[in-house]
């Protein structure tokens, strides 16, 4: 993958979508390419994830901590649906994982969990990227 993004061009590169599984609406944009209103919800959605989603995060992890597991996990099945808009496949493999390392051990799976925080935030980094490309004054 690194030698891939090595010798991608410039407005290849810049185009975050080129990250299999880490950020992809290609659909969405086709679908609302031509329908402002349609548009303009896109991007509020984007906006509205990239504002909220580590928070959302961070708070099923303290509800875990506080052993609060049923709506820990509530929270991260809502979670990963919602990114999940952004075609955040990755993301939605960790917070699997997370969820069923949670359901299996009593201890708390830090491990799975720094893997669902990352890959949330290059999902994140990608959707920042894609809504400064897709509305320059937002």
């Amino acid at each position: 993958m690194a030698v891939e993004h090595a010798n991608r061009g410039a407005d290849e590169e810049a185009h975050p979508s080129k990250e299999p599984g880490v950020f992809d609406i290609a659909t969405l944009e086709m679908i609302t390419k031509n329908i402002p209103a349609q548009r303009k919800a896109l991007t509020t959605l984007v906006s509205t994830l990239i504002d909220t989603s580590a928070q959302e995060l961070e708070q099923a992890w303290q509800l875990l901590s506080a052993g609060e597991v049923a709506p820990a996990l509530k929270r991260l099945h809502a979670l990963r649906g919602a990114i999940g808009n952004l075609g955040a496949k990755r993301f939605a493999a960790a917070t699997l994982a997370l969820e069923s390392a949670i359901k299996q051990a009593p201890s708390l799976p830090m491990e799975q969990f720094d893997m669902a925080r990352a890959e949330l935030a290059l999902t994140l980094s990608f959707a920042r990227i894609w809504l400064a490309q897709a509305s320059p004054t937002a």
